[in-house]
């Protein structure tokens, strides 16, 4: 059973017609007849937007939070570009509709057709089974509907909660934030979840009036330790900050677990999670119950999310005895292809001045036993493959070093293990992004990371994405020999080559002081 609209046509089937849509790029202006359009949020598009019958700046309401009453400009580590520093405040005070939809315990927003009235979500839903998407997340539609009688769906698809899709079917516009090719994957995401289950997507629609739904909290974790610090374990501690735990319901979680269950970090949170085996099973739940959920997330990590996280490492605060330079490992995406030579170059030049060790670093499984059973859910033989291959390579590193030079290998032990056993370390050695996060920001070690040309020329903001841990120092360009790479992300996913270690022998040595 579908709700018919005024033209006869149920509210799943107007989506129909995105199947045969005119694709609009931001660099090709869309043709004013065009009625299947997507136009990305920008002010280039301002005008087009407009001529569709939305106010451009309803739309800043709605992606950026014009007027954020819970978000402030995060702290940031030194050393960020101006434009980095720019895009992440713009990406923190936008997830400000996260936090007063928790407050108001339902999703809402100004009205995109009658001023000074505002829309609620009368409908939450999620896709209830794996659809074609980039990332590994659930997206989550809010439907609601315009005094003016119009209906349109919000759509919240990130690693922190902030607005990047909305869809307005009966002008067969997609209004998007960031990409073009994730808003296409989204809208086929909502039109299949409605084709299955046309009653409920249309069904509370209908309806204005219905008693308020329980609203939870959503903690949907991907399979990255460096994005679970920085995204979701301080999207937590952000709702403590705000006061806005006694407004969830309750707390749901899925995805690994690399720093344990969420009762060890957040005692605040005891009785209140609820976890899932996969992210399905937290979609199903709302196909036949309504409720309100609520993605929970931020965009850096704050001090007081590093102390939980350090609190369950007992070595943190043993005095260094030893030089350990921590050397990272990485087996596919953007690899050194000649890693095990550099680290045998760069230990030998620094053994001259220095009495030191190597800790070989890399991929860690989850802490806690459901969550190892989550990862093999969520990535069955991929995770284990790629941990077995950062393990082969490093014992191709430690057959190019003297016997004992090697301290210890932290791949494939657990997160709390690995920082454990790496936090007597010096500084580190290793490849831009994850695995400098976890040495940089939480163990809040100096270091040179080298990566493809075009990320340590432009390096991107997640090493400064932090209140108190340590940036690191970029290898120059010059000493880096990008390889051909049929890399679907472009040059900044490139192999590469490092060609010359003067640089990061300097940089290293400047910060291993005498003991």
């Amino acid at each position: 059973m579908t709700i018919p609209d005024k033209a006869g046509r149920s509210f799943s089937s107007r989506l129909d017609g995105f199947h045969n849509r005119d694709v609009v790029s931001s660099q090709t202006a869309p043709p004013r007849a065009a009625m299947n359009s997507y136009l990305k949020f920008d002010p280039q598009f301002r005008r087009q937007i407009s001529e569709r019958g939305t106010a451009f700046e309803w739309f800043v309401s709605l992606f950026l939070c014009s007027n954020p009453e819970y978000e402030t400009v995060p702290p940031l580590l030194d050393g960020i570009s101006a434009a980095q520093k720019a895009f992440a405040i713009r990406q923190t005070l936008a997830t400000d509709i996260t936090y007063t939809s928790l407050r108001d315990k339902q999703f809402s927003c100004a009205d995109p057709f009658v001023a000074g009235a505002r829309c609620v979500a009368l409908v939450c839903q999620t896709p209830d089974r794996q659809e074609s998407l980039p990332y590994a997340l659930l997206p989550i539609f809010y439907g609601c509907r315009s005094a003016s009688g119009e209906e349109f769906w919000v759509c919240v698809y990130g690693t922190f909660g902030r607005v990047t899709q909305v869809f307005f079917p009966e002008r067969q516009l997609v209004v998007f934030d960031i990409f073009q090719d994730t808003a296409e994957a989204v809208i086929g995401c909502l039109q299949s979840w409605l084709s299955r289950h046309p009653f409920q997507g249309a069904a509370p629609l209908a309806v204005r009036e219905r008693p308020p739904a329980p609203c939870i909290g959503l903690l949907d974790m991907v399979t990255n330790f460096g994005h679970q610090a920085i995204n979701h374990l301080s999207g937590v501690q952000r709702v403590l900050d705000f006061g806005l735990l006694h407004q969830m319901d309750e707390l749901w979680v899925c995805g690994v677990l690399f720093f344990g269950q969420l009762e060890s970090l957040f005692p605040e949170l005891s009785g209140r999670i609820r976890y899932f085996p996969n992210r399905w099973e937290v979609a199903k739940e709302l196909v036949y119950e309504p409720r309100q959920i609520v993605r929970i997330g931020s965009t850096y990590l704050p001090s007081s999310v590093r102390r939980r996280i350090m609190r369950h490492v007992p070595a943190a605060e043993v005095a260094r005895r030893q030089h350990v330079l921590v050397v990272t490992v990485r087996a596919a995406g953007r690899t050194c292809v000649n890693l095990p030579e550099v680290v045998a170059d760069l230990y030998e030049r620094l053994r001259k001045t220095f009495e030191l060790t190597i800790a070989l670093d890399g991929w860690v499984i989850p802490e806690s036993a459901l969550a190892a059973r989550t990862s093999a859910g969520a990535a069955p033989q991929q995770y284990v493959h790629a941990i077995q291959a950062e393990k082969d390579l490093a014992h191709e590193i430690e057959k190019r070093l003297p016997r004992g030079a090697v301290s210890a290998i932290t791949i494939g032990r657990s997160m709390l293990e690995s920082l454990n056993d790496l936090s007597a370390a010096t500084c580190y050695f290793a490849h831009v992004g994850t695995l400098q996060h976890k040495l940089g920001l939480l163990l809040r070690l100096p270091g040179v990371v080298h990566g493809p040309r075009l990320q340590v020329c432009a390096p991107e903001g997640g090493p400064y994405y932090s209140e108190d841990g340590v940036p690191p120092v970029f290898m120059p360009e010059s000493a880096i020999e990008d390889l051909p790479t049929t890399s679907n992300r472009g040059r900044s996913f490139a192999d590469y080559r490092i060609v010359d270690m003067t640089f990061t022998v300097d940089a290293l040595a400047r910060v291993m002081q005498p003991i």
